[in-house]
């Protein structure tokens, strides 16, 4: 379904009555904006073009959501608990989106967003509860059915390497021992290598 009205995608309700696209911009998108976590930039244009392709129907069923895209400049940042929305979910979008190509921005806004439309901030979702620790991330259920739903949505994963892939991958060639590199796979959420026993 396509939006069809001028005055609705510039935010204006449709004969008085609010749309779903109204209700994810004054729940979500406006309070992001105005609180400084969502900045001009590529995830800023990843969540326009996520606007603009869905259906409002859909973005009228998304939780309240707080967006947060922090600069690249902040290493760490305390939010008090006024900042958030106390009901709804945080997605958080990496600075390092930033340096991706828009493809693959637009991708990960519109995976992260099916995770909500999944529920999967919500506990006790069997999808999630079905996570094993030992799977890697991408494996896990509620990772690949917020692929799937992102690709029905027509937000393909990209497949060429990422710049982040890239950049790890080089610093991953400068570590000298095994336990430097089980500790790197570790904070990448990856698992050791087998039989790694390196003190």
């Amino acid at each position: 379904m396509k939006n069809k009205s001028k005055d609705a995608a510039a935010g204006q309700p449709l004969g008085g009555r609010k749309t779903g696209l109204d209700k994810f911009c004054d729940n979500s998108l406006r309070p992001s904006i105005r609180s400084g976590h969502l900045r001009p930039g590529k995830r800023y244009d990843a969540v326009e073009r996520f606007l603009r392709k869905m259906d409002w129907e859909i973005l009228g069923q998304l939780s309240p959501i707080t967006i947060w895209a922090p600069a690249l400049t902040i290493a760490g940042e305390v939010l008090s608990q006024g900042t958030l929305l106390s009901e709804g979910a945080l997605v958080y979008l990496s600075p390092c989106l930033e340096f991706e190509s828009q493809r693959f921005v637009d991708h990960t806004v519109a995976h992260e967003f099916a995770h909500i439309f999944l529920e999967h901030h919500v506990p006790g979702n069997k999808d999630v509860a079905l996570a094993k620790p030992e799977l890697e991330h991408d494996s896990r259920p509620h990772e690949i059915a917020a692929d799937n739903l992102a690709a029905e949505w027509g937000f393909q994963r990209p497949r060429r390497q990422t710049w982040l892939t890239s950049t790890t991958l080089a610093f991953a060639r400068r570590l000298k021992t095994q336990r430097a590199l089980d500790r790197f796979r570790t904070m990448l959420g990856l698992h050791a290598a087998e039989g790694s026993r390196e003190k």
